[in-house]
């Protein structure tokens, strides 16, 4: 019975040109009490006109108007943490992102302000999974713990896109399980007078 559910979302005014009627993107759940609950999920933030059909025949009542909403932005969990070996910066985001449309091994420009601070000549950034990027330096990279780093604007917003996007800056830091430097010293073991 549920398969002859569908959806019709028209937009309006300035809202995306888009339009769902596919039932992969509808949930229909029985209340158990003659209701069901029908959830839909639609990607760009707008104004739409809301309409469920039962075959090819709207229910009474359902051409409702609805205003998606941008959700709030994806936020660090931690800042930028550098690895224990120094070689890479971690971003672990609350949620899953769009990854800024990139995908493999991009400039870290495209996503990132290091101020006077340099990821070095080669560097590069890949996304790891939909929450979390990884900087990798370059040659003669100077980007330290206590250094700050700038997300720029309008690029990094919720998998759905339906978000404010990130911004801001942050502070990188050190890992937690970095290894502690050991100094050795290597020389014979007595010298003579010369």
């Amino acid at each position: 019975m549920w398969s002859q559910f569908s959806t019709s979302l028209q937009p309006v005014g300035s809202a995306a040109s888009n339009t769902w009627a596919s039932r992969n993107q509808l949930t229909v759940a029985d209340e158990g009490d003659g209701r069901y609950t029908l959830t839909l999920f639609a990607i760009p933030v707008g104004t739409y006109t809301f309409t469920v059909l039962f075959g090819s025949t709207p229910i009474a009542g359902s051409g409702l108007q609805v205003v998606l909403a941008e959700a709030s932005a994806p936020q660090l969990l931690s800042g930028g943490v550098l690895s224990p070996s120094g070689s890479h910066l971690v971003l672990s985001f609350d949620r899953r992102t769009n990854r800024a449309g990139l995908v493999g091994q991009r400039s870290c420009t495209l996503l990132l302000e290091f101020g006077a601070r340099s990821v070095g000549t080669g560097a590069f950034c890949t996304w790891t999974s939909d929450s979390v990027l990884r900087l990798t330096f370059g040659y003669g990279a100077d980007l330290a713990a206590g250094d700050v780093v700038t997300i720029k604007p309008g690029q990094i917003k919720s998998v759905y896109e339906n978000s404010i996007a990130s911004s801001g800056s942050f502070p990188v830091t050190a890992a937690l399980n970095a290894p502690a430097p050991v100094a050795r010293i290597t020389g014979p073991s007595s010298l003579g007078q010369c």
